[in-house]
């Protein structure tokens, strides 16, 4: 097949019935672009979760068309040159820089999974809409000596929570398995490794913690999607194309004897989540309640708690046997030259 017929151009009237491509540009003779008519329009909403099932991530709009592309082949578009691929996933590694390095401390690792940006909902760019730069100084609050790690929720339209979908069967193995490479490079001990994570990314830190037994703070994590507003407007246009609820996995997941702590910020004035994750009974899961009077719906635990956030990353570092055995060395080292 020649470059020119990997491409099919449709427009949006056209039923497209053969997926066989590698792009797809569709004239939509609007303006706006393939989201933003979804919100609008049954018919562009249709042509939308179509492209989705069948593994094209929308990529780019010019003057009335909107750009697909096969998720596969999305390494073909990057600009960026600080993207890591494992498997079909991508991810960045931030470095101490010198001022936060600790020569005398373990090398720790944050893993950050990313939540929802309301500011790029509409956002052609997929490595905006799908890969929001939560807590952007992180590096600068946590413990020196940390890794920052960020994984993309590359799947569907904005991510799917990082969760296996029928069209990326594999994305909780690309997960673990992105971690586990991280970790080997860096040769860092697992209890100095930390995921986090809000909303969506809640759900990506919580469940993957789980799955990898980690230790892992997540923000009001996303449980299920039928009680959820967006649900009836398929915000996220996840309908029928990922499981609603996580709470049967993460149930068979409790079973487990984990050997690392999972922390879970939540506030009771948000209900429907909070008590799933409240059924949840081993005794390293810790759900911490958070009253505060400018918290009253879904979203707003996270921008209110960051002081928090911060305080929890850093103690879970903190209690790393690593650490605590390289202070008694250096304990020892200062007795031998008093």
């Amino acid at each position: 097949m020649k470059n020119e017929e990997k491409i099919l151009r449709v427009t949006y009237k056209k039923k497209i019935r053969d997926y066989n491509y590698e792009r797809i540009i569709v004239d939509l003779k609007n303006s706006k672009n393939i989201i933003a008519l979804s919100k609008e329009n049954e018919i562009f909403y249709n042509l939308y979760k179509d492209l989705l099932t069948n593994d094209f991530m929308f990529y780019f709009h010019q003057g009335t068309k909107s750009y697909f592309i096969k998720r596969k082949l999305i390494a073909q578009i990057w600009k960026r040159k600080d993207l890591i691929s494992f498997g079909d996933l991508f991810y960045t590694v931030e470095e101490p820089p010198q001022k936060r390095k600790n020569l005398v401390a373990p090398l720790r690792l944050v893993v950050v999974f990313s939540g929802n940006d309301v500011k790029n909902y509409y956002n052609p760019n997929i490595g905006v809409r799908c890969f929001t730069k939560n807590y952007p100084t992180l590096q600068n609050v946590v413990l020196k000596n940390t890794i920052v790690m960020r994984i993309m929720d590359l799947n569907l339209s904005h991510g799917s929570h990082y969760i296996n979908t029928d069209n990326y069967p594999h994305f909780e193995d690309d997960v673990q398995g992105a971690i586990r490479a991280v970790i080997e490079r860096y040769d860092i001990n697992k209890e100095d490794v930390v995921l986090y994570g809000a909303n969506k990314g809640g759900t990506g830190a919580f469940y993957h913690s789980m799955l990898g037994d980690y230790k892992s703070l997540s923000i009001e994590p996303i449980i299920s999607i039928l009680d959820r507003k967006s649900l009836l407007q398929d915000n996220y246009f996840l309908k029928g194309l990922r499981k609603d609820s996580l709470l049967s996995d993460l149930l068979e997941l409790d079973k487990q004897e984990f050997r690392y702590k999972k922390m879970v910020i939540g506030s009771p004035v948000i209900p429907f989540n909070y008590d799933m994750y409240g059924q949840l009974k081993n005794e390293n899961i810790n759900i911490i309640d958070v009253l505060d009077n400018a918290i009253d719906e879904e979203g707003e635990v996270y921008p209110e708690t960051i002081a928090e956030q911060t305080t929890f990353i850093n103690n879970l570092l903190l209690e790393s046997n690593e650490y605590k055995r390289k202070v008694q060395e250096l304990k020892g080292l200062s007795e031998i030259l008093k």
